[in-house]
């Protein structure tokens, strides 16, 4: 099975446990959270000669002179890192594409997150819009693996949509249903052009703390 497909595959089992969990869970009051028996997705992935990782950094604000992001710009920051390993990757032409839209963060009920470009999250302040630009993704031309850097990219909240902090989750009320959705169990999706062919690529969320 391609990686992607069991993405999938594991993406609907997930679904099918949040929907168990809510069908037992109606004694309740209707508050559903992201079944504990489903562990989430791989972080670490690798397609031919393309290796990514993502992490979300769960001191981010601190990074960006405690800017939060998720509160002020209503987004959710991924740090991605994206490069080539393997036969070939020295000639190869290969590019990561972050342009509007262009990437996607599914959650554990199989909610979509479109991905906003970094030049459309700007703090007002100075400081942290540098810090910001720092830290953003660009996306571009790949290359070695074991040179490339983690960088920023981000995930636009639904107006009924809120961060809980310490669950590190998504709460959505709809229909008089408040879900729970932990982000570190979603899947991100980006595409890759190697040569002329271009790839979808799907990888987990593990949660890290980046030093300054």
């Amino acid at each position: 099975m391609r990686p992607h497909s069991r993405c999938f595959a594991a993406l609907a089992l997930a679904g099918a446990l949040f929907a168990g969990a809510c069908t037992s869970s109606k004694a309740k009051g209707g508050d559903f959270n992201t079944p504990r028996a489903f562990d989430g997705f791989p972080a670490d992935e690798s397609v031919g000669i393309v290796q990514a990782e993502a992490r979300f950094y769960v001191n981010h604000a601190e990074l960006l002179g405690g800017y939060d992001l998720i509160e002020s710009e209503r987004v959710i920051p991924v740090a991605l890192r994206v490069g080539l390993r393997g036969a070939g990757m020295n000639e190869a032409q290969a590019r990561l594409l972050t342009e509007d839209g262009d990437m996607r963060m599914y959650l554990p009920d199989g909610t979509v997150l479109v991905s906003r470009a970094y030049g459309k999250v700007e703090p007002r302040r100075e400081k942290p819009r540098n810090a910001l630009y720092g830290l953003a993704h660009k996306g571009g031309s790949l290359t070695n693996f074991d040179n490339a850097t983690y960088g920023l990219v981000f995930f636009a909240l639904a107006k009924n949509c809120e961060y809980d902090e310490e669950s590190r989750s998504i709460v959505r009320v709809e229909n008089g249903v408040k879900r729970t959705l932990d982000i570190t169990k979603s899947v991100c999706s980006f595409k890759v052009t190697v040569g002329e062919n271009s790839s979808t690529l799907f990888i987990g969320l593990k949660a890290d703390r980046r030093a300054k």
